[in-house]
């Protein structure tokens, strides 16, 4: 049961729960898509070609 002082906002938190809630699972579909494309540039420090430029690979020479 919901109390008094809540009834008037309980909409509103249902509302934005729903939304956090279908962000997340928008948020997981994403997660696995292939890297954003990148200029030429970066794609040269991304050596082992995981979409990721770790801090090993921006600290190396350039190739």
């Amino acid at each position: 049961m919901i109390s008094k002082t809540l009834r008037p906002v309980a909409p509103a938190l249902a509302s934005v729960l729903a939304l956090v809630l279908a962000t997340g699972a928008v948020s997981a579909q994403d997660a696995g898509a292939a890297p954003a494309k990148r200029p030429a540039p970066l794609m040269q420090l991304d050596t082992d070609g995981d979409g990721r430029i770790t801090r090993a690979e921006w600290d190396a020479p350039p190739p």
